[in-house]
Order: structure tokens, then sequence, then C-alpha cells
């Protein structure tokens, strides 16, 4: 690596170089006989010129040579220096040295709406800076909504769009060019359809007599978990409905009232293919096909016998995971066939207790899992195998989890609102970091300059993207 001295000197040495402007100056060649200048061109401006002077691909190949540090003070010495260091090409050499932040958006199949568009990713350069101060926890903790009273919050990220539950509701935020988060209400997204909206107002003008003048909650239309694919968001509910919108318009698609019979826990879905999960120990797989009304659209009801905590489809749509709460004798962990509705084979062996609550396919042979064994484990879905673990350092239970599909993970933990940031490539977490709410972490999602948590009184997110003060 050559260091900003060497490259001074480089240039001292370039400007004391004289030559005689005689206009019959003869160059003598090494090896060549000497060659007469007839025209008398000055050669002044050779001596004269200094290293901003060299061609760009010359300094380019200077540039790839320089450590960080000489990079970063060479890119204030002036305009044309700071826009050569600016490229991908200098800074590529240091990209594999170090564990870029990417983003947990999830990979879309076609192109999204203008409102929810991809954003680009930032320059090495940025990105390097950004993850330093990823590594070295430099961010500024922001609260971006107030949850009252506690609640269990989800949070997914789309592109330019954050999507969180609060209550019975969706809501949509966006995030601007300035980097600020500006809630979008048009697309807020609400669990109630019209037919149980009238039945609830029939409802209420029946209990209007009461003593007291209030009517009983009729029914609990809190959100439980969602997912936001394609512009398409699918959502179960507390009371064992499942709803499903199309995101560009907030319109309701349709509504499967009391789908389990008790809360719908998890939800994940492919295309037309939905699966779902309760606490009734039921995996549901749905058709939402036109042609299938009502009961038509369940496909198969598989009782797995035990608590269901989360479920995730394969990015081929081929398969699925169920995760249960590893209670009733049975390993937490099941693969199926959608198809086919057939179990597969199991995960790993059976450990009472290890309930599986999150869970994250990176792709088609790739699974990531975490939950009350305080581990998260990746999973070979070729031979069913645990090919890495990553233990918790205090030892306490991962609700959620993360990744970027590349080197990078974060966790969120149920220990004091504290995250953990992983690296894949070693074994001890680099970063942990200790949100102001005491709530354990129900859900997280990041991209390159942000992270956002779902805790029980608020939606909060960390800024990496401060300047050095």
């Amino acid at each position: 690596m050559l260091h900003l001295k060497e490259i001074i000197f480089f240039q001292k040495q370039n400007r004391k170089v004289e030559m005689d402007t005689v206009g019959s100056q003869e160059l003598h060649l090494e090896g060549r006989q000497s060659c007469p200048r007839k025209l008398g061109v000055s050669l002044n401006h050779v001596a004269n010129v200094g290293f901003i002077d060299l061609p760009d691909d010359v300094l380019y190949a200077i540039l790839q040579k320089c450590d960080i540090r000489s990079l970063g003070r060479l890119c204030q010495v002036c305009s044309k220096l700071n826009t050569l260091i600016l490229s991908d090409s200098v800074w590529r050499p240091y990209k594999n040295f170090n564990n870029l932040i990417g983003s947990s958006t999830l990979p879309q199949k076609r192109t999204c709406s203008s409102y929810n568009r991809q954003l680009t990713s930032p320059c090495i350069k940025e990105q390097l800076r950004l993850s330093h101060n990823w590594v070295e926890n430099k961010g500024r903790e922001r609260v971006i909504c107030r949850l009252s009273p506690r609640q269990l919050p989800w949070i997914q990220l789309t592109g330019d769009s954050l999507w969180f539950s609060v209550s019975n509701t969706i809501r949509c935020y966006r995030l601007q060019n300035n980097g600020k988060l500006r809630e979008d209400r048009k697309h807020n997204l609400t669990l109630q359809d019209q037919q149980h909206k009238r039945r609830q107002e029939e409802s209420r003008q029946l209990c209007s007599t009461d003593e007291n003048g209030k009517y009983p909650n009729l029914t609990n239309k809190d959100v439980s978990r969602f997912v936001v694919k394609d512009d398409i968001a699918v959502s179960g509910c507390r009371d064992g409905s499942l709803y499903v919108f199309d995101c560009s318009s907030g319109r309701c698609l349709d509504c499967m009232y009391k789908l389990h019979k008790t809360d719908t826990q998890t939800v994940d879905f492919y295309d037309t293919c939905i699966i779902s999960g309760s606490r009734d120990r039921t995996v549901k797989i749905l058709c939402m096909s036109q042609e299938d009304d009502g009961d038509n659209k369940v496909k198969a009801n598989i009782d797995m016998r035990d608590r269901i905590w989360s479920i995730a489809m394969a990015t081929d749509g081929q398969r699925f995971t169920v995760g249960t709460s590893g209670c009733k004798g049975n390993p937490s962990l099941s693969v199926w066939d959608v198809e086919r509705a057939e179990n597969i084979f199991s995960l790993g062996s059976y450990r009472f207790g290890a309930g599986v609550l999150d869970m994250k396919y990176e792709d088609k042979n790739t699974l990531l899992t975490c939950g009350y064994d305080a581990t998260v484990k990746m999973w070979d879905m070729r031979s069913g195998s645990c090919v890495q673990e990553w233990h918790e350092t205090f030892d306490t239970t991962l609700y959620c989890i993360q990744t970027d599909r590349n080197n990078t993970m974060v966790t969120g933990t149920a220990r004091y609102g504290m995250i953990r940031l992983w690296d894949k490539r070693k074994t001890e977490p680099i970063q942990k970091y200790n949100l102001s709410q005491k709530s354990p972490v129900y859900s997280v999602a990041f991209d390159h300059s942000r992270m956002f948590a779902a805790l029980d009184m608020s939606i909060n997110t960390l800024d990496f993207s401060v300047l050095p003060a």
C-alpha cells in the first residue's frame, strides 16, 4: 500500500526535473540515436506536471494501492481526487475484508409500484463508513411511534416502505430522501371487513341498553403476524381470521373469518398459496385463486399436535417449514411438501421446550432459525443437517431474526431491549445494542444505514448515517 507521504515525495521529485528548452535540442534515447527537436516546443510544462495532472487511469492505479487512511486524506485535497476516490473500483479491494451491512428487504419477483420503490445501494465507500458505525455502535436512537397499551407488534421493511402492526392496523411509513419517516395513511391496512363492521354495529345497538352504557368487546382484531411481498399483504388475526390486502390501494382483497379456532399465530405465502399456523395446533394450506370460494380455498388441514410458533415458505414455493413449541415429543422443526401436504423430514433431534419462534429462508437450500434455545442455527435443506450455530452470550431467548442474505444477521432478544449484530464468518457477536426501553424485541428490520425494532410500547429506530462531530 502507498502512504500519503510517498505520494507527496513522488510529486516533489517530479517537479525537480529540469529540461533545457533549446529549439534544436536533441533528445538522447537510451539505446537509440539522438532525435533532434525541430519545432522548438518548450518542455517546461513537463517539469510542471503534478500528481493531479496525471491521467485518470494512472491515478486509479495509484489510488488502488493506497490504504484507507491515505484515501481518507486524499479525498480532502481537491474535488477531482474526491470524485475519483468515490469510485467503487478504488474501494473494491476492501469490500471482502469488512462486514458490509446489507438490507433485510425481501427480493421482489416483479417490479414494485412507485410508492414501494427499491432503494439503491450506496457506493462502497459509503457502505464502509456505515458499516464502521454499525460495528462501533455509533447510532442515534429515535422513537417512530408509541404504542398503548402494551402490544406484540410485528415489523417488515419493503423497499422504501416500513410496515408495522398497531392493534388492528398495519401502518405504512415512507422513507423520505432526507432520511426521515413519514406516515402514509392512504396505504394503512385495517383488519375489518364490511360484513363484520355491520355485525358489530348491530351488536352495539343491541347492547346499548346496558346499565353502564358499555358494550362488550365482541372480537379481538389485533394483528398477530403479517407478510408483505410483491404489493400483497397477508395478515393473521388474534381471533383466528386471515386477511389479504392490496398494498398499492390499501383495499382488502379477501377475508377468511374465523379460519382457526384461536389466534392465527403465523402466516407466509408464495404466489397464490398461503400457509397459516395457529395456537390450535393446525396448519392450513390455502389457494387464493379466483375460482375457489369459501371453504374450497382450504386445500389441506394438518394437525401438528403441538403449538405452532413460526412458518416459512422456501423461496421456490415448493415446500415450507413449521416451527413448534417442542413440548409434545416431536422435533420442533419439520419440512412439508406444499403440493402433497406431506411431511418430508424433520430437522434436528427432539429437545423439550426448544421452540422455534422465528425463521428465515436465505435461499431454497438455506434456512436460519432461532428460539427458546438461545441459538441461531443454519440448516442445509439438501442434507437436513445443521451446518453452523451461533449461541447467544447471555443465554436469553431469541424472539426474531433478520438477515441480508449475505454475511450479516440481526437478532432481537428477550433481555431488556437488546439486539445483537452477527457476522456469519465469526462465532461471537460483533456488537450489541441496548435500546432505551427495557422490553423484549419482538421483531427487527434493517437496511444499510438504519435498524428498526418493534417493542411492546414503541417502534424505535437506530440511525447509523450520522456524521462524526
